[in-house]
């Protein structure tokens, strides 16, 4: 997923009040990307709640999964397909 590996690399930081923030080139790309889905600007401050909002989402749902796994899933794919 490009969405998690493009804003984990993104700088993040602590804020006094413990939330974490995103980098304003972070913000800046969260902005664009909202506005080509949803055709409405939105500010700073909502782009950067609406990215760390995401990325706590993502980081609760999205594990990696084992490559032995990936393989049985693959080799049972193929024998689907060929039977």
């Amino acid at each position: 997923m490009w969405i998690i590996e493009k804003y984990y690399a993104l700088e993040t930081t602590r804020s006094s009040n413990h939330n974490s923030m995103l980098s304003k080139e972070a913000v800046k790309e969260f902005k664009a990307i909202w506005r080509k889905q949803f055709g409405e600007d939105i500010s700073d401050e909502k782009a950067a709640e609406e990215g760390i909002n995401l990325l706590t989402i993502l980081d609760a749902i999205y594990r990696p999964i084992k490559k032995e796994w990936a393989d049985e899933l693959e080799q049972k794919d193929n024998e689907q397909k060929q039977g």
